[in-house]
């Protein structure tokens, strides 16, 4: 397995997914990002018990061959985010991956040997939302400052609901309701469901903020789903019931064009 990449390009997808992963877990896989190499595509992804993310290489692959996966620990992240060479090449050897940045190359192990993804999320989705990137980007930087990272409070007070009788997200703050609405053919059913407010942080940097590209955001048993151009996120579902809040004070955010 050997491929080039440019070296921006690969690092911007690495500095979109470092939000993701979880730096003081005890579990090393979920400190990991893996490549993977087959049919001259590659996807770039983190797995962990909780969430998992998974974004293309969307640039041309000048020179590949072969197929495989491999895995690299936070020290090969921190020294591949510094290259400064024009592009980099990755190839495998035995149980090894060799990096090479301009004059320099690094021999590290390949540690998608001795691991596999700890998230496997069951292919049942039904679609809730479909929306501009733009509008949910928005809906998520001022429903998270809506909620409390007391976690004495209840669990709902860290979650964004999806409403679909009031064709809304909201957030609660334990008295008042703030709801981000959004016209009614953004939803395809009538249906709701529980988003962790901490997907809010880990797709910071992977949403577009000025991009009118359309986000499906779809649930399954287990997992939420929100799927892009240029990613694809899985978190587990929580199975709380989310209270009515009819009957709460709502502070409303309107989105300001049409989609």
């Amino acid at each position: 397995m050997k491929f080039t990449v440019n070296t921006n390009s690969f690092i911007e997808i690495i500095q979109a997914m470092l939000p993701a992963i979880n730096k003081k877990s005890a579990l090393e896989e979920t400190k990991r990002i893996y490549v993977t190499l087959e049919n001259s595509e590659i996807s770039i992804c983190i797995s962990t018990p909780t969430h998992y993310l998974v974004m293309p290489y969307r640039y041309r692959l000048d020179e590949y061959e072969g197929s495989g996966t491999i895995a690299f620990d936070t020290t090969t992240i921190n020294a591949i985010l510094k290259a400064k060479a024009f592009d980099i090449t990755i190839s495998t050897e035995d149980n090894n991956i060799i990096i090479r940045t301009g004059n320099r190359t690094t021999k590290v192990r390949n540690l998608a040997i001795d691991t596999k993804l700890l998230c496997d999320p069951d292919g049942n989705f039904t679609d809730i939302m479909n929306v501009s990137e733009i509008d949910i980007a928005e809906a998520f930087n001022n429903l998270k400052l809506f909620t409390t990272k007391d976690e004495s409070k209840p669990l709902m007070c860290r979650t964004i609901h999806i409403n679909t009788v009031y064709n809304c997200m909201e957030a609660l703050d334990g008295a008042a309701v703030l709801r981000r609405y959004f016209p009614r053919n953004c939803f395809t059913e009538l249906t709701s469901a529980c988003i962790p407010v901490e997907v809010t942080e880990h797709l910071k940097k992977v949403l577009d903020k000025t991009s009118d590209r359309h986000i499906t955001i779809s649930k399954s048993n287990d997992y939420i789903c929100i799927k892009g151009i240029n990613f694809t996120y899985y978190h587990r579902s929580q199975h709380i019931d989310f209270i009515d809040t009819k009957n709460l004070p709502p502070c409303s955010l309107r989105i300001r064009r049409d989609m």
